[in-house]
């Protein structure tokens, strides 16, 4: 048998290492001691020769465990040796190492060595390799999780197709990183005195620039506007604060109404001697009508000139005129339908009479009177003030003259 030259020369069966025991020595015997001596020795000594990087890189073939590969070649293969052999390989340029079968890394992707980088590798036989450390890093690595409040998710960061430097937790994709070039080119300092010249636009759209809201928006604080306004939701101020536009008829708002419990709004006529109206609903405890009304109050005169209550009674205090006055009396709508005999209302006066708030005159039956013969003709508000169903009185006193002259055969 032949004297071991290397570790791949020898069998891991002491049975199938020479010399056998029918061998004939002689004077080979200090060649199989020094020859077994130096594969010892190799296992932590350098290569006498450095190997050139290529497609086939056998590292095996070497002379030591410790071996160069020199040159950038991409590897895809580190030859084929017995299994259990470890190799130490340094690199002296960068080489693309291909993962695959043939060659398993630990980060099962290609990997590109750098000028130093020393990797070990251990042989699985019939031509496969494993890595089995990696290089010592040149720079201090970020450590992953371990930190205040932070778990131990996976945290990949990697350069995408878009030119973009990505970020990845698991497998939840969390966006591009935006750095400080971008973001100076792209978005407004918060701070600073960074001013905007020309026509500016954030994504698509034109940003406003002091000159562009003093003209065309209304200040916090101060200042007049012109043209259309609208308003989204509520406009609120201090108490008594008034906004008023510069025409004849301005409309007014007003934070705070000066009777309480009250919700209003107000529009005013700005010139000599005109009046403000108010309009809204009341609160309780209020001195105009029922929780729940509306109502429509000169603010000049303090008087409510009309008032819907919660029933949908209106009232008015002032005159009300139309070319045509009509009242519901569809049949459809009706039940309950009974003979009538007219009544004799004579003791119902029609009298003439000045309002006290007005002065002016009218005619009509006192609600009071007719409260005496005819209750179902009067009605009373929340305040006790009556009013008079002018019209059922008037029918029921003509259906009674005509009851009368049918009677007397003056009416055919």
């Amino acid at each position: 048998m032949p004297v071991p030259q290397r570790m791949a020369d020898l069998a891991t069966l002491a049975a199938s290492n020479s010399p056998s025991g029918s061998d004939p020595i002689g004077n080979s015997l200090d060649d199989y001691l020094r020859g077994i001596q130096a594969i010892v020795r190799s296992t932590n000594a350098n290569s006498s020769a450095t190997i050139a990087s290529g497609s086939t890189t056998d590292i095996g073939a070497s002379d030591a465990e410790a071996v160069t590969v020199t040159g950038t070649a991409t590897i895809s293969s580190f030859g084929t040796t017995p299994p259990g052999i470890v190799r130490e390989v340094t690199f002296t340029g960068a080489c693309v190492l291909v993962n695959s079968s043939a060659l398993s890394l630990i980060n099962n992707g290609n990997y590109t060595t750098v000028s130093g980088d020393t990797i070990r590798f251990r042989s699985n036989g019939l031509g496969n390799w494993r890595q089995v450390s990696s290089p010592a890093f040149t720079y201090r690595p970020v450590q992953q999780g371990t930190g205040i409040g932070q778990t131990n998710n996976d945290v990949k960061i990697g350069w995408s197709s878009g030119n973009k430097l990505k970020l990845t937790v698991d497998s939840a994709d969390q966006g591009n990183f935006a750095f400080e070039a971008w973001v100076g080119n792209f978005f407004v300092p918060v701070t600073g005195n960074t001013a905007l010249t020309g026509a500016p636009t954030l994504n698509g759209s034109a940003i406003a620039t002091s000159a562009t809201v003093a003209a065309g928006y209304l200040p916090l604080s101060g200042g007049s506007i012109s043209g259309s306004l609208s308003v989204a939701g509520q406009i609120t101020g201090a108490s008594s604060a008034v906004l008023n536009l510069p025409a004849s008829n301005g409309l007014g708002l007003k934070a705070t109404s000066p009777i309480s419990t009250i919700t209003y709004h107000s529009v005013q006529n700005t010139s000599s001697g005109g009046r403000e109206w108010l309009w809204g609903t009341t609160g309780s405890g209020n001195a105009i009508g029922a929780a729940g009304s509306c109502f429509i109050y000169d603010n000049t005169a303090f008087d409510a000139r009309m008032l819907i209550d919660p029933a949908g009674n209106t009232k008015f205090s002032v005159s009300v005129s139309s070319p045509v006055v009509t009242q519901t009396s569809d049949g459809t709508l009706k039940t309950d339908f009974k003979a009538f005999a007219p009544r004799d209302l004579s003791d119902v006066p029609i009298v003439n009479y000045a309002w006290k708030a007005s002065g002016k005159r009218g005619l009509s039956p006192i609600a009071q009177t007719v409260r005496k013969s005819s209750p179902e003709y009067v009605h009373a508000d929340e305040d006790g003030i009556l009013s008079v169903d002018k019209a059922g009185v008037a029918l029921e006193r003509v259906a009674y003259v005509e009851a009368m002259l049918k009677r007397l055969g003056m009416w055919t």
